[in-house]
């Protein structure tokens, strides 16, 4: 089984995040970038934006995918959004891992469900939706507490990739 996990972090939580749950999976990690600087407003849109980078070639051998995005103004970013909008996740297996101030509520759930709504029109299998508390907006909260988060649902992670 293959795994790669796709993420977008401006302030490094997401980024800490996924690399300590990359080292516990043995996932191949892949960065979105996007143009610089987070856009609340294209958050609360619910705009696009292309990622600077092309990761096509990077997810295509892999079998499953975790997508871990944080929450901004209340919404998906933006270039997850735009990932998923040109991404081919024909026969994919998805779990799609959000973060934010709240814990988990309305406002995850909402994401959860415009990522999902992408990856299914992208031909992706969504299998698994968490969600974590994430950092404070505009600063990084430190990797073990990042660490600390993961540790909350890496139970539920493996067994996914189990099944």
């Amino acid at each position: 089984m293959s795994l790669v996990i796709v993420y977008y972090s401006e302030y490094n939580n997401t980024k800490a995040a996924a690399e300590y749950l990359a080292g516990k999976t043995q996932a191949v990690l892949v960065r979105l970038r996007g143009a610089g600087g987070v856009n609340p407003l294209k958050s609360l849109l619910q705009a696009t934006a292309n990622p600077q980078n092309d990761i096509g070639a990077q997810i295509a051998e892999h079998e499953r995918l975790i997508l871990m995005s944080p929450i901004y103004a209340f919404n998906g970013v933006p270039e997850i959004r735009g990932f998923l909008k040109h991404a081919d996740l024909r026969g994919k297996r998805v779990a799609i891992i959000t973060s934010g101030l709240a814990v988990e509520g309305r406002f995850s759930t909402k994401v959860s469900g415009q990522y999902r709504e992408l990856i299914e029109q992208a031909g992706g299998k969504v299998e698994l939706i968490l969600h974590h508390q994430g950092g404070k907006f505009q600063a990084f909260s430190g990797e073990a507490f990042m660490q600390q988060q993961v540790d909350t649902i890496l139970p539920r992670v493996e067994e996914w990739l189990r099944g």
